[in-house]
Parts: C-alpha cells; structure tokens; sequence
C-alpha cells in the first residue's frame, strides 16, 4: 500500500512523500510474516494535519471488501 501527498512550504515551493507499508515481510519467506496490511480488506486512509507542530498523522482503518461501500468508482457501462 502506497500513498503520495503533498504539501506546500512557504508559498510556492512543493514538497512530494511517499509512505508505503507492504503486505508481507520478504525477509521471512517462506512463512510469510504479515504487517497487518491483509487481503481481501479494504483499507480507508485518514490524514490529519497539524499545523501547529507541522506534523502529518496517517490513520490507516481496515474494512473487509464484502462491506465495504464504493461511491466514487461510475458504474460500468
């Protein structure tokens, strides 16, 4: 799971992040340790800014994908 945000620092200067947190551990093949990113899981990400101290927390909540409701993705047509 990747997510890329941005933010500006002064007026026009742009910095881009990127956070990623993987599925699995490839270091313990072939057990397969997980990180508690699973599949079959839908993962909801909140973001939340301080300006104060200039710190971004990322909240990351987990719905499995049966229950899950889309509403930005238009119907097939």
């Amino acid at each position: 799971m990747t997510i890329y945000y941005h933010f500006t620092k002064g007026i026009t200067e742009k910095i881009y992040k990127k956070a990623t947190a993987r599925l699995y551990d490839e270091v313990h093949r072939p057990g397969k340790n997980h990180h508690g990113l699973l599949r079959n899981y839908t993962y909801q990400v909140n973001g939340v800014v301080t300006n104060l101290t200039g710190t971004l927390s990322l909240q990351i909540i987990s719905v499995p994908w049966h229950q899950i409701k889309v509403d930005d993705i238009p119907a097939f047509e």
